[in-house]
């Protein structure tokens, strides 16, 4: 028996809490990464520029800015996917019962 579509969806969104709470303890790491220096001699901090939230695709996202002393770079971490085992469900469900002979 295949697993319905909406099941899927429901999955995803059972993972969103996870997904939050865990991004936003990356976030928190980042931000404390202290200022360091690039190979070339260049002084660079982390900033935060956008903190954890779920996007219209419902993926947990955030975003750091590395700033140079001529700009910066933006990145951005995202909740790209999960994956869950469904054999485990479909494993314990009842025989059914076969004809009577």
């Amino acid at each position: 028996m295949g697993r319905k579509p909406v099941d899927f969806e429901r999955e995803q969104q059972d993972a969103a809490p996870a997904a939050m709470e865990t991004l936003a303890h990356f976030y928190k790491a980042l931000l404390a990464v202290p200022p360091f220096t690039l190979k070339d001699g260049t002084p660079v901090h982390v900033k935060g520029y956008q903190p954890p939230t779920l996007n219209d695709a419902g993926e947990a996202e955030c975003g750091v800015d590395v700033t140079l002393p001529n700009g910066h770079l933006e990145f951005t971490m995202r909740n790209s996917g999960w994956g869950k085992s469904f054999v485990d469900v479909l494993a314990n469900k009842p025989d059914k019962r076969g004809r009577e002979p």
